[in-house]
């Protein structure tokens, strides 16, 4: 995560500002691999999301990265609340929010 937060901050000089994405997305993938541990099949569509919502912004000409980033992280917050309520449910405070995670872990679900 360090590496990624130097090459936004090195490189934004060459990269009209899109460095950012570098960090924006690593800390994504951490969030979802490490911390929420979501399955993939979310990952991949919030992935599918943010390269369609950042395609569009391209496509106008006008690349507003706060507003683009900004809708990301709502789609990230409802996303990671739909996770959190799945019986598999399986990362950060598993025991507290998935009442059916022994389930999960026992191969039962």
């Amino acid at each position: 995560m360090l590496l990624a937060t130097v090459s936004g901050i090195t490189a934004r000089r060459t990269s009209l500002g899109y460095s950012w994405f570098i960090p924006f997305v690593v800390y994504h993938f951490f969030l979802f691999c490490n911390v929420f541990r979501i399955r993939r099949i979310a990952e991949l569509t919030w992935a599918g999301i943010f390269l369609a919502h950042a395609a569009l912004w391209f496509q106008q000409g006008q690349v507003n990265i706060a507003l683009l980033f900004g809708l990301q992280t709502a789609f990230t917050v409802v996303l990671i609340t739909y996770e959190i309520r799945q019986p598999c449910y399986h990362g950060v405070a598993a025991r507290r929010l998935n009442p059916r995670i022994d389930e999960y872990l026992s191969g039962q679900i």
